[in-house]
């Protein structure tokens, strides 16, 4: 228990202690994200008991894999929610006796776009690759910082104990990892698809987006985007980075077909747990200690992930 006036531990704190053989720090860990858990587990499940036993079996997979080794250094929520959905799938698949919605298996063959946009489904497949490479370049308290900022709808004040930081740093965090992935995301671009007289201008890009170039580059830039598809398709793709990065980022965790709902369902919990009172549904996962404890020393003991 942390002492009165002393900030508690961040997510990274927790996770170094358990790789470490406490398995007590689990239990704030899992105390801090298991109402958010539970919310992606209902989008998942058919009923409130296979949400529970759903949420449960991904916090003891992610425990197994922090036994190992393995598992995230400090975005502990984002490697929760990917344990979720392969949890899931895993479950179809061997038909285990436990309910799931009807086409869980089929949610990344039915994938269609969060944008709502006709677009080619390989144009979707590289766009989210291409995502997914520049996301995963950030430092992790970058990536922490955007999920929890821009997808889960948290305010700073929410996001600054699990970085040990004031909401101000983090706002000013955000502006950085929002920057950074601009930049990540153009260069991932640039390596894979750019063809090379435009590079000079599509390098400008990121810049011209959020209106810093100087005005003669500003120009030499615009008078290129007149005359040049692939470009105005990056620029487009910029544009939708500065204006839904929940929509951007969610597929990489979620997987494109669930993304939409459950991005909303987060959103509305986020913004509920930013009251003094939950609702009761989303509160309503059992003895919450006694959950805890449950899942930080013996659940572990059975896992096979």
């Amino acid at each position: 228990m942390p002492v009165p006036g002393e900030r508690p531990p961040t997510d990274a704190d927790l996770i170094a202690m358990v790789r470490a053989g406490d398995r007590r720090a689990y239990g704030p860990l899992y105390e801090r994200h298991r109402h958010a858990a539970l919310r992606v587990a209902r989008h998942l499940a058919r009923d409130e008991a296979a949400a529970e036993d759903l949420a449960a079996e991904a916090f003891t997979r992610v425990l197994a894999a922090l036994d190992r080794g393995n598992g995230p250094d400090e975005a502990f929520r984002a490697y929760l929610y990917t344990t979720l959905r392969r949890t899931a799938f895993d479950w179809a698949e061997s038909d285990k006796r436990v309910r799931l919605v009807e086409n869980i298996a089929e949610l990344e063959v039915t994938a269609a776009p969060v944008t709502g946009e006709d677009r080619d489904p390989l144009d979707e497949a590289f766009d989210r690759e291409i995502t997914s490479r520049a996301f995963h370049t950030l430092p992790e308290r970058w990536q922490i910082v955007l999920w929890h900022l821009e997808v889960e709808g948290e305010t700073p004040a929410q996001v600054a104990p699990l970085l040990d930081l004031s909401a101000p740093a983090v706002s000013a965090l955000a502006y950085r990892a929002r920057e950074g992935l601009r930049q990540a995301f153009l260069q991932a671009h640039l390596a894979d698809t750019v063809d090379p007289q435009c590079r000079p201008y599509a390098q400008r890009l990121a810049a011209f987006v959020r209106g810093k170039l100087g005005t003669r580059d500003h120009a030499r830039v615009e008078r290129h985007l007149d005359t040049c598809a692939a470009c105005t398709g990056l620029y487009l793709e910029l544009l939708k980075f500065n204006e839904s990065l929940p929509e951007v980022l969610s597929p990489l965790v979620f997987g494109s077909a669930a993304a939409a709902k459950i991005i909303a369902g987060v959103a509305v919990g986020a913004a509920a747990a930013t009251g003094v009172v939950a609702t009761t549904t989303a509160t309503t996962t059992g003895a919450a200690v006694g959950g805890a404890a449950a899942v930080a020393t013996g659940a572990a003991g059975g896992a096979t992930a």
